[in-house]
């Protein structure tokens, strides 16, 4: 059976306005040890067609149809007809860099790795607005046996930690190990990492833009989400199962830590709640879950740089409330008129 080196899978949705122009990028690159795995997510525009024009273009296209499910199911559902070494995810809106199998094929052919992240451009409205991963480190090699407990405590890079179109996985990692996306609304790239380097510690980071990343959103002045306190509290059973089956000890501290930091979120997301009350309401129902408390309580102030001391103390003091409010009479006023 023929193996290619690497397996690009692509979830779309309702993507006829920009999946063409993730296929072309990918096709018409001077390479072609490579499949691009297409599954359409029951999109009800033209996406469909869009695809199957290019099938007669370039072979290397699988092109999968199934009911909408979601992106986690269907990356699921990618993974288990991909047949490469290595595997690689992209987003249907976003596209590759016109140098990408030239840089990252010599990379992959090292074999000294068992994730392999690389850099993207981020593009907001069509502007390039910088690199996507800001941080220490350069193109490097480095060993972590401890992978988990750094996602946890926020010690990996945002970048290098959530995204998935920004890193080559070995493919009998992930079948042997029988790695999925789980069934979440929010969270799904970032607890298939967790899961993904619970069974890993070979890392190659190389400081090289090779993916366009669009974000278009306004993240100065974020809407409202009634459903950003209920998908942060689904990380917690998923992230809870992967520390207890890898035996990580006084695993609740390192989940404190990783709640501890989406605090400060909740509440700039509560204060543009039109409704005063139940914006307080809500930041006090999930400071108040068991689950959340619990792993708070087991926080170490050793464990703390000075950003997440800030965020501990407020939480410790019960001073969430007045951040709360100072920020709903500047953010919330801009919103609708109260309820």
């Amino acid at each position: 059976m023929y193996r290619p080196l690497l397996s690009i899978i692509v979830p779309a949705y309702n993507a006829e306005k920009t999946i063409g122009k993730l296929i072309e990028t990918i096709i018409l690159q001077k390479y072609d040890d490579y499949e691009l795995i297409i599954v359409n997510d029951g999109s009800t525009d033209e996406t469909k067609k869009i695809v199957e024009s290019y099938l007669n273009k370039s072979d290397k296209i699988v092109f999968i149809n199934k009911e909408n499910t979601g992106p986690g199911d269907t990356r699921n559902k990618g993974i288990e007809i991909a047949k490469g070494k290595y595997i690689t995810f992209a987003d249907s809106d976003d596209y590759y860099c016109n140098n990408f199998f030239d840089k990252i094929v010599p990379e992959i052919k090292k074999e000294n790795f068992e994730l392999l992240v690389f850099n993207a451009n981020v593009f907001n409205y069509g502007k390039n607005i910088g690199s996507e991963i800001s941080h220490k480190y350069k193109s490097e090699y480095f060993e972590e046996d401890n992978g988990v407990i750094k996602y946890l405590n926020g010690d990996f890079s945002y970048r290098i930690a959530n995204c998935p179109w920004n890193k080559i996985y070995v493919g009998s990692i992930i079948r042997n190990n029988n790695i999925k996306y789980v069934n979440k609304k929010r969270g799904q790239d970032l607890v298939f990492n967790i899961l993904y380097v619970s069974k890993i510690k070979k890392y190659r980071y190389i400081n090289i833009a090779l993916y366009n990343y669009n974000l278009d959103c306004n993240v100065f002045d974020k809407n409202y989400s009634n459903k950003e306190i209920n998908g942060i509290l689904e990380y917690y059973e998923p992230l809870r199962n992967i520390c207890v089956n890898n035996n990580i000890i006084n695993y609740k501290s390192y989940l404190g830590l990783f709640f501890l930091r989406r605090i400060p979120g909740i509440v700039v997301n509560e204060a543009n709640n039109p409704n005063r009350k139940n914006g307080s309401d809500n930041l006090k129902f999930f400071l108040s879950k068991l689950e959340i408390n619990d792993t708070l309580k087991q926080v170490k102030i050793n464990q703390l740089g000075f950003k997440l001391f800030i965020s501990y103390i407020l939480y410790k003091l019960k001073l969430y409330k007045i951040m709360y409010n100072i920020m709903w009479i500047f953010r919330g006023r801009k919103n609708k008129k109260a309820i």
